[in-house]
């Protein structure tokens, strides 16, 4: 909309703009912004006369409708589907089926999400809830497996059975049923004594077996405290925890597998562990032999490891002193006297003989 300006003062509107000079008149502000009348866009001086005419046109028909509504981009009508058509219907009921299946397939992702990280919450909340692992200790300072449960011996003997009364129906005493108590006694007599006997040399036997397993786990103490002073973490940083569990070693309660029964006692145990931990084929191969062959086996490769594991021989250090002048004697050696024993006196068999003792002390 066109506006009054003071003389001195230009203004004018343009496309919802307001500009203002303080010099010249508004026709004056319009030739110079390129705007031939009220509402018309700029220019370009460049355009041919007929273009210069297009863009002006629509301008000028702005400026007789500039008291009009404005109009506004408005979007097509989109033309309506005919629910009663069967296509139609078939497509949209088909539209319904895809979003429901595509809804319940982001649910089912969405809860599968839901549940692992649930599940994975879980797991958390138990591990934290345990108590921390117990560090692992060499099998010298070990506890020892509780001692399995043996059947008590009841001094029976296949040899000597029970007698039954049927046995002494035609007893010479004439008292079956007396004679047959007395047998009874004096066989439980007789298995009382071999309990006995059993028990005297179970306690023996388990005596000595105490005296050895002690001593063993003595010196396998000791070479396990040998072995910590250069390598303190030895054992829970390079001993498989299953190779330690299958070479077990005999106890007096229970046997061990023959070759653990090698390591045990051999010098260098903890080397062995650390070996047969790092080359678990080669201990897979030595188990599967007989027990001589897991023995014969054994000790090659003990002595391998022994002579990589002994320091260099020591080389004696080169004398600087002179080499000796050898000895010269003045007398010359006598032949030797090839003769047999026959063909000497008594006296010259007797000075070769003692000159031949004098040699040899």
């Amino acid at each position: 909309m066109a506006t009054m300006a003071a003389p001195g003062h230009a203004r004018i509107e343009s496309d919802g703009f307001v500009i203002e000079s303080n010099t010249g008149t508004d026709d004056d502000l319009r030739a110079d912004l390129g705007l031939k009348k009220l509402g018309d866009k700029p220019i370009d001086d460049k355009l041919a006369p007929a273009d210069k005419k297009k863009v002006a046109a629509p301008a000028a028909a702005a400026v007789e409708d500039e008291d009009a509504e404005p109009s506004y981009p408005t979007r097509a009508p989109q033309p309506k589907k005919d629910r009663r058509n069967p296509d139609t219907r078939r497509q949209s009921l088909q539209a319904e089926i895809d979003a429901e299946v595509e809804r319940k397939w982001v649910a089912k992702a969405e809860a599968d999400a839901e549940e692992g990280r649930l599940k994975a919450a879980r797991e958390e909340r138990a591990r934290l809830a345990q108590p921390p692992a117990a560090p692992r200790t060499p099998p010298a300072d070990a506890a020892r497996p509780p001692a399995p449960k043996t059947p008590k011996y009841d001094g029976l003997d296949p040899s000597d059975p029970e007698p039954k009364i049927e046995e002494f129906a035609n007893d010479p005493s004439g008292d079956p049923y007396t004679a047959w108590l007395l047998a009874r006694q004096r066989h439980a007599t007789r298995a009382e004594w071999r309990i006995q006997q059993h028990n005297a040399q179970e306690s023996t036997r388990r005596d000595t077996d105490e005296r050895v397993y002690t001593d063993r786990m003595s010196a396998l103490r000791q070479k396990h405290e040998a072995h910590a002073k250069t390598e303190p973490d030895w054992y829970e940083k390079r001993v498989d925890p299953r190779v330690a569990e299958y070479l077990t070693w005999s106890t007096p309660d229970a046997p061990g597998v023959p070759l653990g029964d090698l390591v045990m006692d051999a010098p260098n145990t903890t080397e062995l562990l650390i070996y047969f931990s790092d080359n678990k084929q080669e201990l897979a191969r030595i188990s599967a032999l007989h027990p001589f062959q897991q023995a014969l086996e054994f000790g090659k490769l003990q002595g391998t490891l022994l002579a990589k594991a002994a320091p260099p021989p020591r080389t004696p250090p080169a004398s600087r002193a002179k080499p000796l002048v050898p000895h010269v004697d003045g007398l010359g050696s006598a032949p030797a006297d090839n003769r047999s024993d026959d063909e000497l006196s008594e006296d010259e068999h007797e000075a070769k003989y003692s000159k031949m003792r004098r040699q040899h002390r």
